[in-house]
């Protein structure tokens, strides 16, 4: 994951769940959209800044949300 501060850290360090979206380009308009409603990221063991953002890997685990009413939702 590449991100433009150290938000996604802190909140994993806390235990809040974040929504991610995961897109992938399948020809020059459809897309598959992956929509993940409650997902924890626990603190990542290195973090890499560079002039471009931060840098970190997460092993992380979903949950279904309560408001949306399922864990993921996939669209095309």
């Amino acid at each position: 994951m590449r991100f433009a501060d150290t938000t996604p850290i802190d909140l994993a360090a806390g235990g809040t769940p974040v929504d991610l979206e995961l897109a992938h380009p399948l020809s020059m308009q459809p897309k598959l959209v992956l929509a993940a409603h409650e997902v924890y990221l626990p603190k990542p063991k290195l973090a890499v800044e560079a002039p471009g953002g931060v840098q970190a890997s997460f092993d992380c685990s979903g949950a279904e949300n309560d408001v949306a009413g399922r864990m993921l939702t996939v669209t095309y």
